[in-house]
């Protein structure tokens, strides 16, 4: 099937919400300072906007609590 555009949204959002927790996990188990502290609270930041976004889209649209509902089969 097709991914519906509010499909492709919520995709995208937990893409970059793994993208941020990854480098903030990242930066925790490294023993090199490879990034500046502020540089991991921004990352912390987008992944805690990312997860607010997603939060508020599930809220909207999955009202059934499953992405089935969204998703259009040909």
């Amino acid at each position: 099937g097709n991914l519906t555009i509010k499909d492709e949204q919520l995709s995208f959002l937990i893409r970059m919400y793994v993208h941020f927790s990854v480098l903030n996990y990242k930066k925790n188990q490294s023993n090199v300072n490879w990034v500046s502290e502020s540089l991991r609270e921004e990352y912390k930041k987008w992944r805690n906007i990312c997860l607010q976004e997603i939060k508020d889209y599930e809220k909207e649209f999955c009202k059934e609590e499953s992405l089935k509902s969204e998703i259009e089969v040909e």
